[in-house]
């Protein structure tokens, strides 16, 4: 073979074989839910005619966050029309907007989901410490406080005044958060072994340790919404539209072109009400 050939074909296969050997670095480390110590022998050698018998253990738990956000939803924007579009003078009566009341049903939802492999106490404990994280205190029925899997809901009725004004068009929403957290809960097992040799015991000991997975579990929280009006923007006064905007650029509109701009007197405006001077 053509010696500068062979030489590639060497660095190829070195490069592919390197490769390889990241990857496998990179893998994470796969769980257990069984941490038996004879599973997690010594690998220290020992003397001849010694062995590693099994003494005690202990372990520590700790959790990980596996996943955390505080998401703003939205519904779409709603309408209210005005309550008039035109320019009303002294003489004229000024339309009188009525409010429109609405009393929609509104629902705040807790759903969890958490495995484990034994020990289901570890599960419910992990459970209550995802809600406590996000803050959720609504109060579980008996069987839902023992559950693993569920959806706790509760509903209730909001009052909304939609009140209408003239010249301009409003636009209100609901808005809320979903809030969702995963954890993983582990006990870190950390076992000790005693030298024996020749059937007796010597002072050399050991420690060998393994992760245990207890309980893996979400929960994810859509609170109750509120209600967003839409402000009026300049030169009608309000708030200007910014970047990222509170209200997504959403803003009154006015029923016609120069409801904030009157032209100059003796003109009037395209809508609105006469003062009596």
């Amino acid at each position: 073979m053509n010696r500068f050939l062979f030489t590639r074909a060497i660095l190829s296969g070195s490069i592919s074989l390197c490769a390889l050997l990241l990857l496998a670095g990179a893998m994470p480390q796969v769980d257990t839910w069984e941490c038996d110590p004879y599973g997690y022998r010594p690998k220290k050698a020992n003397p001849a005619g010694c062995e590693w018998e099994y003494d005690t253990g202990w372990y520590s738990q700790r959790e990980v966050l596996l996943s955390s956000s505080d998401t703003a939803k939205s519904s779409a924007w709603e309408a209210v029309t005005n309550c008039g579009c035109g320019w009303y003078p002294h003489n004229v009566p000024c339309p009188t907007c009525q409010p429109d009341t609405i009393s929609p049903a509104v629902t705040d939802t807790g759903t969890w989901n958490v495995t484990v492999a034994k020990a289901k106490q570890e599960g419910l404990s992990l459970k209550f410490n995802l809600m406590a994280d996000v803050g959720y205190t609504a109060s579980l029925t008996a069987s839902e406080q023992q559950s693993l899997t569920g959806t706790h809901t509760e509903t209730t009725t909001i009052v909304l005044v939609r009140q209408k004004i003239l010249c301009f068009d409003r636009f209100y929403r609901t808005i809320w958060t979903e809030r969702f957290r995963k954890k993983k809960r582990y006990a870190d097992w950390t076992f000790r072994w005693l030298e024996w040799c020749n059937n007796n015991p010597a002072t050399a000991t050991t420690e060998t340790s393994c992760s245990q997975l207890l309980a893996i579990g979400s929960f994810k929280w859509t609170t109750y919404p509120q209600f967003q009006w839409a402000p009026q923007k300049p030169p009608c006064g309000g708030v200007a539209i910014s970047y990222p905007d509170p209200w997504d650029g959403k803003r009154e509109t006015p029923c016609c072109a120069d409801v904030c701009t009157p032209p100059p007197s003796p003109a009037h405006p395209c809508c609105g009400c006469e003062a009596i001077h």
